[in-house]
Formats: C-alpha cells, sequence, structure tokens
C-alpha cells in the first residue's frame, strides 16, 4: 500500500481534503441533518462526545475521509474505508442541498476511486446503499458497480465495483464533465 499521508487532491474541478479534528463538528452537523440522514443505515442522533470517539478510532492508512472543497466551500463528504486486501467501501454525501442535484457528486467520486484504484491500488471497491434509495442505485449503477448476490430481501444492500467496470462506464461521464466544464 502507498503512504497514507495524502491530505489533499485536486481533480475535476474540485478538491478533497483529507479530514481533519477541525472538520469533524461541521460533518456531524451535516450527518444529522435530514436530507443526509434519511439515507444513513444508522438514523440516531450523533452527539459530540459519538463523533470524536468515531474520528480518534479512524486509523489512517486504512480511513480514508475527505471533506469535499468547491470554490473554498466545503460541501459535502467522501470516503474509502475499512482498506483491506486490496478492497475498500466507498461513500459519499453531499451535505448542501443547492450541489445534490449537480455534478459534484460525480466529480468527488471519480476524484475519489481514480485515488483508490490508481494510487492504492485497489481491486475492488464496495458500497452499501439502502435500498429504499433508488437514486443513489442509479448513480451506482452508473459508475459500474453491480449488487452483489442473495441482496434482494436485505435493506442496507451490497454492491461491488472492479477496476474494469469503473473504467468502461466511466470514460463517458468522464467526457461529459471535461465537456461542460
Amino acid at each position: 500500500m502507498t503512504e497514507p499521508c495524502h491530505h489533499r487532491i485536486d481533480a475535476f474541478g474540485i478538491t478533497l481534503l483529507r479530514l481533519a479534528y477541525s472538520d469533524i463538528e461541521l460533518v456531524r452537523l451535516w450527518r444529522n441533518s435530514p436530507n443526509v440522514n434519511q439515507w444513513m443505515e444508522f438514523k440516531g442522533r450523533i452527539t459530540p462526545e459519538m463523533q470524536r470517539t468515531w474520528f480518534e478510532k479512524l486509523d489512517p492508512e486504512t480511513q480514508f475521509f475527505y471533506v469535499i472543497e468547491l470554490h473554498g466551500e466545503r460541501v459535502g463528504l467522501v470516503n474509502l474505508k475499512n482498506v483491506q486486501d486490496a478492497s475498500a467501501e466507498g461513500g459519499i454525501f453531499i451535505a448542501e442541498e443547492r450541489f445534490q442535484n449537480g455534478t459534484l457528486g460525480l466529480q468527488a467520486i471519480l476524484a475519489m476511486y481514480d485515488f483508490g484504484f490508481q494510487q492504492l491500488y485497489l481491486t475492488q471497491i464496495t458500497a452499501r446503499i439502502m435500498a429504499d434509495n433508488p437514486r443513489a442505485i442509479r448513480f451506482n449503477q452508473a459508475l459500474g458497480f453491480k449488487q452483489a448476490a442473495d441482496q434482494d430481501s436485505v435493506a442496507n444492500r451490497l454492491w461491488t465495483l472492479s477496476p474494469s467496470d469503473y473504467k468502461a462506464r466511466t470514460s463517458s461521464l468522464r467526457a461529459y464533465l471535461q465537456a461542460s466544464s
């Protein structure tokens, strides 16, 4: 594995900043907001103490959480977590509602997954997606994710992404981003 100190990723017109202690209250507020919380498996209120405890337990070699920044404004969080055996679980949320219908999520996830496949040398990225979140399902399918077997009766379903599926499915998305910038 590569060194874990990647503090900043600049790609696709955005910046990803490695999550720092000074960010955790903002992330907690975002995570507790109804427009983010409704799509999460854990729907309980996260307290400041719970957030601090979570942050303090993050292993910087296996947990890559980044704040998404657009033109100097922090607007969401993207991650690759539980990196082990060339696999990781990915996730994203855009907290600022005014950016939820644009290309920002795509820009952030491409930057994060490129980092995962190209610099962490991942051979698989997984995602957990709530079955009642059709928007996230469509988004992840557009990236090349496939639902794992035996997930139809599961609320928080497992999806998997290979580097080859990711590369094949995102070439047109990259062209779209380049044309629209």
